[in-house]
C-alpha cells in the first residue's frame, strides 16, 4: 500500500522538518482531484526522516522526506517530487488507532497497517486534533463490538423472558452510543467521515431493541388471548393496553433502523413484518368479545327450543354489552371497534330476551297447573318460580331497552308473585324444610290477593288491568325479599286439621289456561 506508493529518492532533501499548512498546501497545490470542494485542510507537517510502514510484523522505512496533510476527512501523504497521482489518501473511517508525540506520530489502520512519522513533534493543535481523532475511532470500534455481543445478550434475556434484564442491556450500550455521537457532533469533522460505522451500530442495537417489544407483545398477547377466551375481560383489557403499549414502541422504533433512501434490506423487511403481524394478532384478540357474541346470536336464532334460545341470547347480549364497556388503548377504543355497531345488536338482543323471556313465563306457568291440577304441589310451586323469574328478567330487560313494554309486564309480574306466596304458604308440612329449590317472591303477604276461584292463567295475567287493586285475606307469611331469590328455611307446620285444609286449597290455586 504506502510502500509501493512512496519509493525511495537516490538523495535525501534537506527542507526544515515541520511546516504548517501553508505547506502542507504545497502538497495538493493545484490538484482538485486531492482535496475536494466539501474538505478543509487542518493543518500539515514535513518529515525529513520519512516514515516506517509495519505490517505483519516487517518494518519497511521510508528513508526520503515526507509532507504530511491533514483535512478534517482524511490524511494526504505525499513527497516533494511526486504529483498528486503518487500521494497517499488515508481517511479517518480507515484509522483504528492514533498516538501523536515520540516518534512524531503513529498511524495503525483497520487493516492492520503500522505508519510511524519520524522526526520533530508536531505542531500542539495539529498534535490534539489527531490525538482526538484517533480516541474517536478507538472508542468506534471498540463499540462496535460491544453492541454486537449486547445484541445478542438481549436475544437471549427475551428468549427466556427476562425483559426488564433485557432492557438494562439496551440501556447500557445506548448511553455509551449517545455519548460518543454527542463527541462527534461536538467538532466540524462529519460524522460520515470519522465514523460511518454509527448507522449500522445504532441498527444493530436498535433492532436488537425493536424484537423485544415484539417478542414482549407476543408473550402477553397470548396471556390477553387466554383471559378473553376465558371471559375474564376485565384482566383481558389491561393486558391488551400492555400489548398495545409493546406494538406502538416497537413501531416506534423502526425509525431508528430504517434507511434514508426507504430502501428495505432483508432484516428490516422482516421486522417491518413482524410488526404488522404482531398489529393484526392484537386486533384478532381484541375483537374476541365481538366474536363470542356475535356466535352465540347466530346460536340463538337457530335454535328450536325456546330455553336453549334463551341462553344464547343471554350469552349475546353480555357480550354486547361487555364491548360496549370495556375500553382499551389511549386511542379510547372498543375491545371489538366502533361501538355504534355494536350499540343496534345489544337492543336486538334485548327485545328478543323481553320476548322469549314472556313467553317461558307463560309456558312455565301452564305447566304449573297441570302438577298442581295433578296434586304435585312441589313441581307446581317450581314451576311458577321459575314463571316468575323469568317474567322478573323481561321486567328488568323493559325498563332499559322497551320501556313501552313495562306497564304491560308489571301487574302481570306482581299478580305473579302474590299466586305464588299464597301456594307457599298452604305448602303442605310434610315437606323438606331443608330442600332450597323454591325461591322467596318479592311481595309481602300483605299485598297478596284472595281468590276463591285459584290462581289466574298465563292468558288472564296478559289481560290484566294495571290499575287492578290487589288484595289478600291470609295473615302475613313472613317471606322476606331477596335479589339473590336464595329461598329461606321453612318451618315445618304442625300437623293440625289447619295445615290440611290449606293443602286442599293449594291444591285449586293454578288453573290453566
Amino acid at each position: 500500500m504506502l510502500g509501493s506508493t512512496i519509493s525511495t529518492p537516490p538523495e535525501k532533501n534537506n527542507s526544515e522538518g515541520d511546516i504548517s499548512a501553508d505547506s502542507s498546501a504545497s502538497i495538493v497545490s493545484n490538484s482538485d482531484s486531492i482535496i475536494s470542494d466539501s474538505e478543509s485542510v487542518v493543518g500539515g507537517f514535513q518529515s525529513e526522516d520519512g516514515l516506517v510502514r509495519v505490517a505483519e510484523g516487517e518494518r519497511k522505512p521510508v528513508n526520503r522526506t515526507v509532507l504530511t496533510a491533514v483535512t478534517d476527512r482524511r490524511l494526504l501523504v505525499t513527497t516533494p517530487q511526486e504529483d498528486e497521482s503518487g500521494a497517499v489518501r488515508l481517511p479517518y473511517e480507515d484509522i483504528a488507532s492514533v498516538s501523536a508525540g515520540e516518534p512524531v506520530l503513529s498511524v495503525t489502520t483497520t487493516e492492520g497497517v503500522g505508519l510511524e512519522w519520524c522526526g520533530n513533534p508536531l505542531p500542539t493543535g495539529l498534535a490534539a486534533h489527531l490525538n482526538w481523532i484517533g480516541g474517536i475511532r478507538a472508542r468506534t470500534r471498540t463499540l462496535s463490538n460491544d453492541v454486537e455481543l449486547a445484541a445478542g445478550t438481549i436475544r437471549t434475556h427475551a428468549d427466556n423472558l427476562d425483559w426488564d434484564d433485557g432492557l438494562a442491556v439496551y440501556r447500557e450500550s445506548r448511553d455509551e452510543l449517545d455519548a460518543l455521537t454527542n463527541d462527534i457532533f461536538r467538532t466540524p469533522v462529519p460524522e460520515s467521515a470519522l465514523a460511518p460505522e454509527l448507522t449500522e451500530i445504532e441498527r444493530t442495537l436498535e433492532t436488537a431493541h425493536t424484537r423485544l417489544f415484539i417478542e414482549r407483545g407476543r408473550d402477553r398477547l397470548e396471556l390477553g388471548r387466554q383471559l378473553i377466551e376465558n371471559g375474564d375481560y376485565q384482566q383481558g383489557r389491561k393486558v391488551l393496553r400492555q400489548v398495545q403499549a409493546d406494538h406502538h414502541r416497537a413501531n416506534g422504533l423502526r425509525a431508528a433502523i430504517e434507511r434514508a433512501d426507504a430502501f428495505q434490506f432483508g432484516t428490516q423487511r422482516d421486522l417491518a413484518e413482524d410488526i404488522e403481524s404482531l398489529g393484526w394478532e392484537i386486533e384478532t384478540v381484541a375483537a374476541e368479545p365481538i366474536r363470542q357474541a356475535h356466535e352465540a346470536k347466530i346460536a340463538a336464532q337457530s335454535a328450536e327450543d325456546p330455553r336453549e334460545a334463551v341462553d344464547h341470547w343471554e350469552q349475546a347480549f353480555e357480550g354486547y354489552g361487555r364491548v360496549l364497556t370495556l375500553e382499551w388503548g389511549s386511542d379510547k377504543r372498543n375491545l371489538a371497534g366502533d361501538p355504534e355497531t355494536v350499540r343496534p345488536e345489544l337492543d336486538h338482543a334485548a327485545t328478543r330476551l323481553i320476548d322469549l323471556h314472556s313467553r317461558l313465563a307463560d309456558d312455565c306457568w301452564n305447566t304449573g297447573a297441570d302438577h298442581q291440577t295433578a296434586g304435585e304441589q312441589k313441581a307446581a310451586l317450581q314451576c311458577c318460580l321459575d314463571a316468575q323469574r323469568h317474567l322478573e328478567r323481561a321486567h328488568e330487560l323493559a325498563e332499559e331497552f322497551a320501556p313501552d313494554h313495562v306497564e304491560t309486564i308489571a301487574p302481570r309480574l306482581e299478580t305473579m308473585a302474590d299466586a305464588v306466596l299464597r301456594m307457599r304458604h298452604a305448602e303442605p308440612a310434610t315437606e323438606d324444610p331443608a330442600d332450597t329449590t323454591a325461591e322467596p317472591a318479592e311481595q309481602t303477604a300483605e299485598d297478596a290477593p284472595t281468590s276463591d276461584d285459584g290462581l289466574p292463567s298465563a292468558a288472564e295475567l296478559a289481560e290484566l288491568d294495571t290499575h287492578h287493586e290487589i288484595t289478600l285475606d291470609s295473615e302475613p307469611l313472613g317471606v322476606e325479599s331477596t335479589e339473590d331469590a336464595a329461598p329461606p328455611e321453612r318451618e315445618v307446620a304442625p300437623e293440625t286439621e289447619e295445615s290440611d285444609e290449606n293443602t286442599d286449597t293449594a291444591d285449586n290455586e293454578v288453573r290453566r289456561h
